[in-house]
C-alpha cells in the first residue's frame, strides 16, 4: 500500500495543476522578477514552471543526505563482507561471531 503513495501523490498532483490550466486557460499576468518584466505571462505556463521549479530545488536539496545514507550504507556493507570473509576463512583464532557468540579457532 505505502508504495502507491508517491505516484498517488504525484497524480493528485497533475490533476490539481489540470483543473487550474483549464479554469485560467485565458488569464495572463505580469511578471517582475526585479531585473526583468514580463508583460502578458499566462498564468498556467507560469504555475507549470513553478511547479518543475520547485521539483528541481527538492530534488538538489535531497541529493546531498541520500549520497551521505548511501555511504554509511555502503560503508556497513564492506565492513559485513568483511567480517564475513574473516569468518568463512576461520584460520585466524580467537575471531568472536557476532551473530552465535562462538569463538572461531581454526578450520574444519
Amino acid at each position: 500500500m505505502i508504495k502507491f503513495l508517491g505516484p498517488l501523490g504525484a497524480f493528485i498532483v497533475l490533476i490539481i495543476l489540470g483543473l487550474f490550466v483549464v479554469l485560467n486557460n485565458f488569464q495572463k499576468v505580469r511578471v517582475n522578477l526585479g531585473f526583468v518584466t514580463f508583460e502578458r505571462v499566462p498564468i498556467t505556463v507560469l504555475t507549470i514552471v513553478g511547479l518543475i521549479l520547485g521539483m528541481l530545488l527538492m530534488l538538489l536539496v535531497g541529493i546531498d543526505s541520500d549520497l551521505k545514507v548511501r555511504a554509511i550504507l555502503h560503508d556497513r556493507l564492506r565492513a559485513e563482507t568483511e567480517e564475513e570473509d574473516v569468518l568463512l576463512d576461520k584460520k585466524k583464532p580467537g575471531i568472536v561471531d557476532t551473530i552465535t557468540e562462538e569463538t572461531v579457532t581454526e578450520a574444519d
